[in-house]
């Protein structure tokens, strides 16, 4: 009966319930030793059972079955080589299936990965799902972002919101992107709606553990052992600088960025805007860059540059590294003059 294609789930319960009897001695002794289709009576089982529909009776049978066959008698029986391994997945995942009906829980790992100095890349968050790789699966233009900038989009809540995992190496504009929506329902984390150039649907739809995907993120988070001392003062500054954004503000300032490239790893790049509002193109704006050179420990280096701040206007120092000679004067900055090249 168990050999046919398809069983009524009732027949299948009923027939896992004698199966597990008769390996479960109490007064008697256990009589599944004894019969000698118990081996393929056990497949059958974990066939239907996972053909079956995700149920907590079926997970609750399926998961006695792969307990029995781990470390009971149902362990002692003789299977073709590897098939004891192959029907404990099987079943295992059956039991996970019933607990959680909308599907398997995903795993997410991330890795930072700092390119040598000597190519053209920044460190990239490589996201692996079940210890495969995401973005070299769906994405070939560009590379994945940096830490710094992904991190905090990854986070998930209530309300659904787009993350750009990589950007081409021109521009999205130019060769597009790839982007996921990440959003959490209840006790899972999305990844949904992939948009990837020239791809309909590049990958599935990843559901993971809302607490373990979190505390992923918190790992990486504050793991900086990869960090060299200019990327380490650089995240200071960004830190510092955020919380206490009066530091710029009392010059009408605004951070903009505070990064320290991979091929150029010497220096700090710190920029920031003025007027402090948001860059719109029918109102003057300047973009200014202090460029910093690591000089002993990043955190003493950081405090030292903020206490600068409290007394200094930091455009005196800087450069100007965007806007325009006519949107100096409407803000009555002095625009600097040409260099010469004698």
């Amino acid at each position: 009966m168990l050999r046919a294609d398809r069983l009524d789930v009732d027949v299948v319960r009923h027939a896992a319930r004698v199966l597990l009897t008769m390996a479960s001695p109490r007064y008697e002794p256990a009589q599944v030793a004894d019969w000698t289709g118990a081996a393929d009576a056990v497949a059958d089982l974990a066939r239907h059972l996972a053909a079956g529909p995700a149920t907590l009776n079926n997970a609750a049978y399926a998961a006695r079955l792969a307990e029995e066959l781990r470390s009971g008698h149902l362990a002692t029986l003789d299977q073709p080589p590897g098939r004891r391994a192959t029907l404990i997945g099987t079943l295992t995942a059956v039991a996970r299936r019933g607990l959680d009906p909308d599907g398997p829980v995903n795993r997410l790992r991330l890795r930072v990965v700092v390119p040598d100095p000597a190519l053209p890349a920044d460190v990239q968050l490589r996201p692996l799902v079940d210890g495969g790789p995401v973005t070299a699966r769906a994405f070939t233009r560009g590379q994945p972002g940096a830490p710094e900038e992904l991190l905090g989009r990854l986070r998930a809540g209530t309300e659904p919101h787009e993350v750009m995992l990589a950007e081409a190496g021109c521009t999205e504009g130019c060769c597009g992107a790839l982007r996921v929506t990440v959003d959490r329902d209840g006790d899972r984390v999305r990844w949904h709606r992939w948009r990837s150039p020239g791809r309909d649907d590049p990958l599935p739809a990843f559901r993971f553990d809302a607490g373990a995907y979190a505390a992923e993120l918190d790992r990486v988070e504050h793991d900086h052992g990869w960090e060299w001392p200019a990327r380490t003062l650089a995240r200071l500054l960004r830190e510092r600088l955020a919380a206490e954004p009066d530091l710029l503000g009392r010059c009408d300032c605004r951070l903009s960025r505070a990064h320290a490239r991979a091929s150029e790893r010497d220096r700090v790049e710190l920029s920031f805007l003025h007027p402090n509002r948001r860059i719109r193109q029918d109102l003057p704006f300047l973009q200014f860059r202090l460029t910093l050179r690591p000089a002993g420990h990043p955190a003493d280096q950081a405090t030292s540059f903020v206490e600068r701040l409290r007394d200094t206007d930091p455009k005196h120092d800087a450069e100007i590294a965007g806007g325009s000679r006519e949107y100096a004067e409407q803000l009555g900055v002095r625009w600097p003059q040409p260099r010469s090249r004698c």
